[in-house]
């Protein structure tokens, strides 16, 4: 058997940081994957998932890529699916960079890929960041947690936890 492996680019790396981030097999779906200019169906790193595995829908005659309440995984590396649909690892719970997920998801630079709040939303387990809302000198969040009553949820809970969240100066 000869085992042939091509590659069609590099691989960007959504992890914000090296914590430690969870993420299980799934199997990625080729339907409805458009092809690139050299006939490769290529499902890039941080690709939202839905639960069947599905990078891309086909609501009406358009495809569009998954970015609603449907979302459950993020695509932790490219994948190429031209030959069927192929195993990948979908993150369900880490720090992902938000900036690099929507960067490599753009296609057309007019027309930019934004993750929907909703998709932030479904993804509960998922901390989206970027390098404009970290204070790398103080080490935390700025502008994106406030002090206050908050609900805490984890991927593997439907039950809905309240935190109390304190800053001292």
């Amino acid at each position: 058997m000869e085992v042939k492996q091509t590659s069609y680019g590099t691989s960007i790396d959504i992890l914000f940081n090296l914590a430690p981030y969870a993420a299980r097999p799934i199997m990625v779906e080729s339907d409805n994957v458009p092809a690139d200019a050299n006939g490769r169906k290529i499902v890039k790193a941080g690709s939202l998932l839905d639960a069947q595995g599905r990078a891309f829908v086909k609501p009406s005659s358009t495809v569009i890529p998954v970015n609603d309440g449907t979302a459950r995984y993020v695509l932790l590396k490219d994948i190429d699916v031209t030959a069927g649909d192929k195993v990948g690892a979908g993150v369900y719970q880490g720090t992902l960079n938000l900036d690099k997920i929507e960067a490599n998801l753009t296609t057309d630079p007019l027309n930019p890929f934004v993750v929907s709040e909703s998709a932030k939303a479904a993804l509960r387990g998922i901390f989206f960041m970027t390098d404009k809302n970290i204070d790398y000198k103080a080490g935390s969040a700025v502008g994106s947690i406030t002090a206050g009553s908050h609900i805490a949820l984890t991927p593997d809970s439907d039950d809905d936890t309240e935190i109390e969240i304190a800053y001292e100066a």
